[in-house]
């Protein structure tokens, strides 16, 4: 359905990502952690879990042998949404702007705890390295 995402959804996905970019260290699945929860809790018609959480030595849950990247900016499962992104992302690159930087110090904000904040700013860029004719490095589920 549009507000759910079954193991068929899953496979289709994997199926579409080229085995290059699925052999690479930085292939990930990427969602919000309520849709990872949202895949942990479906079940089949006996009500056993079909997708039960697994985690790897490095404690990230893992989905079909790949990592699982939580991302609170993903949408969630819904119509119209992209909720759910699996790919090599060493071919997403971030491009910060020379001397954007910015540190603002608050010295009376939290004066009477005796404590002193800072706020940071950087401005920054992000896109995909996608080679023309080639299949883009990153796919995603659309629910329909």
């Amino acid at each position: 359905g549009a507000n759910s995402i079954g193991t068929d959804d899953l496979e289709n996905l994997l199926a579409t990502v080229d085995s290059a970019y699925l052999a690479s260290p930085k292939c990930y699945w990427v969602m919000t952690f309520m849709s990872l929860v949202a895949l942990w809790k479906t079940k089949d018609k006996n009500g056993r879990p079909i997708l039960a959480p697994q985690f790897n030595v490095q404690g990230e849950p893992i989905l079909y042998g790949k990592p699982v990247a939580i991302c609170p900016s993903m949408p969630a499962i819904s119509t119209g949404n992209k909720p759910i992104a699996l790919g090599d992302f060493s071919r997403f690159v971030i491009r910060g702007v020379k001397d954007s930087t910015r540190v603002v110090r608050f010295d009376e904000l939290w004066a009477e705890y005796a404590q002193i904040g800072f706020e940071a700013f950087l401005r920054s860029d992000a896109n995909l390295q996608v080679t023309p004719g080639s299949p883009s490095p990153i796919q995603y589920i659309q629910n329909q």
